[in-house]
């Protein structure tokens, strides 16, 4: 009988031992993993833990998006409850996924779905918070051609501000003319075609075929048929793209029935 006690309390122990010698070695893991964190929260080491646990946290997440949308449900419900406890380093972690990333801006726009009014106002500022770094250039190394991540990111800040009303997009205007009048106007640019782009589906022409050619030298419905994209012809007839629009052109100070108008 002694025997069959000591049994379950050796079995208990060593559970313990395993218990405490795996979290000894998360701690371990978690010092070594090398995480960019705010100044400020190096002299408190709680908000540093807590920061470095986020982050890790929201890239495991955005490992399992995907274009799948059914996928994208589960985790956008995880990554609500963890941006709701900190949503700086989890949405800091979100807008580099979309700079490094071009073709998943898309679904981790999705992953965003869920996110409190808190939340939107620290997306705003983690938005003008990247588009602002001085520590790296908006050209690659050529000099002539745009860098990827100022692409992706601006696709992606025209993403979010699409899907997300309460986004001050205002603030991101102000912005790009105070990036203008600093004569900063590649990356400012970039942004303002993306949000043109995507809100108002306005889209620069390039590479227009001979019969496209042919057809602007026709009547007003003709030249706008035959530069007009599928993705327009899907859009144009949407709600969201109404609302989107008239959104961009009250921010803009310009007059929403010449909005409506261009849809017509």
């Amino acid at each position: 009988v002694a025997q069959g006690v000591a049994v379950p309390a050796t079995s208990a122990a060593a559970g313990q031992d395993d218990e405490a010698a795996a979290v000894t070695a998360e701690a371990a893991w978690l010092s070594d993993v090398r995480i960019p964190v705010p100044m400020w929260t190096c002299y408190v080491p709680e908000l540093h833990r807590a920061h470095k646990n986020s982050v890790l946290a929201t890239r495991r997440m955005m490992r399992r998006v995907t274009k799948d949308r059914e996928a994208t449900k589960l985790v956008e419900k995880h990554m609500a409850k963890v941006a709701h406890g900190n949503p700086y380093p989890v949405l800091t972690a979100i807008v580099e996924q979309i700079e490094a990333y071009g073709n998943l801006v898309e679904p981790v726009v999705d992953v965003t779905g869920r996110l409190t009014s808190v939340d939107h106002d620290v997306l705003t500022f983690v938005l003008l918070e990247r588009l602002t770094l001085k520590s790296r250039g908006g050209l690659k190394k050529d000099g002539l051609n745009l860098s990827d991540w100022l692409i992706n990111l601006a696709s992606g800040t025209s993403a979010l501000c699409k899907k997300h009303k309460q986004l001050d997009l205002e603030a991101i205007l102000q912005y790009v003319v105070q990036s203008l009048l600093a004569r900063d106007s590649g990356l400012s640019l970039t942004v303002l075609k993306e949000l043109i782009s995507r809100m108002a589906l306005v889209e620069p022409l390039e590479d227009l075929s001979d019969a496209q050619l042919e057809c602007m030298a026709g009547h007003r419905q003709l030249r706008h048929e035959a530069i007009m994209t599928q993705a327009q012809k899907e859009q144009q007839t949407k709600p969201i793209t109404r609302r989107t629009l008239a959104r961009l052109a009250g921010t803009l100070g310009l007059d929403r029935a010449a909005g409506d108008e261009k849809l017509s």
